[in-house]
C-alpha cells in the first residue's frame, strides 16, 4: 500500500440526513461521515463501494444530480 494518504472525502457539501443516518448529498451513514478522517485508506475505499450501491438505490436515476 502507498504510504500517501487517499482520504478523498465523497461529500458535496449538500448534507441532508434521511431517517437512517444517511447523507443524502455523499450517501454515507454519519458514523461513516463522523470517522472518515481517521480511516485507513482501504478503509475509505470500501466506504466508497457502499456509497456507490446506496446511490443507486437511493436515486437510481443518472440524470439526477446532486452537484
Amino acid at each position: 500500500m502507498s504510504s500517501e494518504a487517499f482520504n478523498l472525502s465523497p461529500c458535496i457539501g449538500r448534507c441532508r440526513l434521511d431517517a437512517d443516518d444517511i447523507c443524502h448529498g455523499c450517501y454515507r451513514h454519519v458514523s461513516e461521515i463522523r470517522y472518515w478522517g481517521l480511516l485507513a485508506p482501504e478503509e475509505q475505499r470500501k466506504i466508497l463501494t457502499r456509497v456507490a450501491e446506496r446511490r443507486h438505490l437511493i436515486s437510481p436515476d443518472p440524470d439526477i444530480s446532486h452537484d
